[in-house]
């Protein structure tokens, strides 16, 4: 999949240089950031078209550009040492197009390491970051995905991840010193769900885990609360907003995401619940420090797991889902 990205967002690229009209929602300059309105969490979805063969691709991007504040990527750190990779190509069209771009690289997938992080695994990370960062100034950097995760299944790797944090954050001070960087948390598991989707049983909440990473310029969390409630009226009032009792750091939302699919065999969702979701998302974040919020999946296409796969805001056939409007509404 990545030549073929590589080669379509090349020519897209190529195609955008020499057209002689104004790319819609562009700035004058081809490098210049959007500017969110005060007081308000810049707002952004995740790069999700419906295939990377054909237009899909650009047309993802005029679907969104006109709409959005950031786009996002997450993926394995050692897609960096690859310059077709989805980090290298995402970026450039991020910036390229007037979009601040979130990026979050991880050694590590879920509860698993994605390979040992041993001393020249973590010498080639370093290396592959620290060439990333000669080309390339995201907005938002994460440099660990959902570290909770790792934490609770192999304590091992998870301080190998701390060590990587430790070696990796000067190097982003040195070359990307307007980066705001962090490293993400799974948020129902932070707050002791471990039920529902995820197969186990409801625990104590864990915030220690966020004092591990010194030096972070935000807290950053993926939240899918679908996975574990089964209506969004099960949300407590606090559901987010008690993320300030244990922190004062700014907060990202690198991946927000709620169901539409009413035929899950468990906590099925729905495009009404969609919608509530969002009005709560929105009413705690506004009594947040927010600094973003990213919906994971704007075309569901691409999407395997299935709790995951009608999260999208836009329908098999494309039609935007009610939730496309108001996820585009958040903040305002």
């Amino acid at each position: 999949m990545r030549s073929v990205l590589f080669v379509v967002a090349v020519a897209f690229l190529a195609g955008a240089c020499t057209d002689t009209e104004p790319e819609v929602g562009a700035a004058d300059s081809p490098t210049a950031q959007t500017t969110a309105e005060p007081d308000r969490a810049s707002l952004g979805v995740a790069f999700s078209p419906r295939s990377y063969t054909g237009s899909d691709l650009p047309d993802f991007l005029s679907l969104v550009e006109p709409e959005v504040d950031l786009l996002m990527h997450a993926g394995d750190w050692a897609e960096l040492a690859d310059p077709g990779s989805p980090f290298h190509v995402f970026s450039t069209l991020a910036t390229d197009r007037g979009h601040d771009f979130v990026m979050v690289i991880s050694p590590s997938s879920g509860d698993e390491l994605l390979r040992p992080l041993d001393a020249p695994t973590r010498d080639d990370y370093l290396r592959w970051l620290r060439d990333y960062l000669r080309d390339h100034q995201p907005a938002h950097l994460g440099l660990a995905n959902e570290v909770n995760m790792l934490a609770v299944r192999d304590p091992a790797g998870y301080r190998a991840v701390v060590e990587l944090w430790d070696a990796a954050l000067p190097i982003v001070r040195e070359l990307a010193p307007d980066t705001t960087v962090f490293v993400t948390f799974q948020y129902e598991r932070t707050i002791g769900r471990h039920d529902g989707w995820f197969g186990g049983q409801v625990v104590p909440a864990d915030w220690s885990v966020i004092d591990d990473f010194v030096g972070m310029d935000a807290v950053a969390f993926t939240t899918y609360p679908s996975l574990v409630l089964d209506d969004p009226a099960d949300m407590s009032p606090d559901y987010y907003t008690r993320i300030a009792s244990w922190t004062e750091l700014p907060v990202i939302f690198t991946e927000v995401g709620w169901t539409a699919d009413e035929t899950l065999p468990i906590l099925p969702g729905s495009e009404a619940e969609q919608v509530a979701f969002i009005d709560a998302f929105d009413a705690q974040l506004a009594a947040l420090d927010g600094v973003a919020a990213v919906w994971s999946f704007v075309h569901g296409d691409l999407v395997a797991d299935l709790p995951f796969a009608e999260m999208d805001l836009r329908r098999g056939d494309g039609a935007a889902r009610p939730s496309w409007d108001r996820w585009l509404a958040v903040g305002d």
